[in-house]
């Protein structure tokens, strides 16, 4: 069993540093970054504070494949003590248009798993949400060349759904990167000619009737901030290892 690791790790090391060497042109990064709000109460109504989730994903983009890197927290323990805490990543990359694609976790070197694509993106990449808030928002400002952004809209809400709904909600454009398969709103994007790079919103504070008492003002955003210099080799290597399966078909 030892052997067949060695063995294994050892063909993985090749194909690593080969892919190294051979590294394909043109990969793009995209990191999508999302960050939510939500409202911690304590023992008394009166007590509360705003607690963040953060969150975020990368995509890569190489010819006809497309690649995500989801992180993940590895933690390791010896005898209930904390000896080491970091982010780890796991790769998934599929054709654009496949059905099913190939996972892989740089510390599970021996580890690869064929997984449907529709899954995984809806499970971790957002799958096809559509980020639209038509019904019961109205737009209220359009502003051009804002903060480096083609386009940016600002919407009210005039008749929420649900409380859960924020209060004001803003689309900022670019006219850049509009090849992008990624998409916090097809519809919008699609109407506007134009890529979305980043929603943000915010609820007003205000009495709920749940909780009785006053909830804080508060954010979330979701953006996409494209990277120009790419530093996860693992990337070049997955890459590469696909060039070949492709090339070789």
């Amino acid at each position: 069993m030892l052997f067949n690791k060695l063995i294994s790790f050892s063909a993985f090391l090749v194909l690593f540093l080969a892919g190294k060497t051979n590294q394909p042109s043109e990969i793009r990064q995209f990191d999508v970054l999302l960050t939510l709000p939500f409202v911690e109460l304590k023992e008394s109504p009166q007590e509360k504070s705003i607690k963040t989730i953060s969150d975020s994903f990368s995509i890569f983009y190489n010819n006809n494949f497309i690649l995500y890197r989801f992180p993940y927290t590895f933690i390791e323990q010896h005898n209930d003590k904390l000896v080491n805490i970091e982010i780890r990543f796991t790769y998934f990359i599929f054709k654009n248009g496949s059905t099913y694609g190939y996972s892989y976790d740089p510390a599970k070197y021996d580890s690869i798993n064929i997984l449907n694509v529709d899954s995984i993106l809806y499970k971790q990449g957002l799958g096809k949400t559509d980020i639209m808030l038509d019904s019961g928002y109205q737009i209220n400002e359009v502003i051009s060349n804002l903060d480096n952004f083609k386009l940016t809209e600002k919407y009210s809400s005039i008749a929420k759904p649900t409380r859960h709904f924020p209060d004001t909600v803003v689309y900022s454009y670019t006219d850049q990167f509009r090849d992008l398969p990624f998409s916090f709103s097809k519809k919008l994007e699609e109407r506007k000619k134009l890529k979305i790079l980043k929603i943000s919103g915010v609820y007003n504070s205000r009495f709920d009737d749940e909780y009785k008492t006053v909830l804080p003002k508060r954010e979330f955003y979701f953006e996409i901030k494209p990277q120009y210099v790419i530093k996860d080799k693992f990337v070049f290597y997955v890459f590469g290892l696909h060039d070949k399966a492709m090339v070789n078909e």
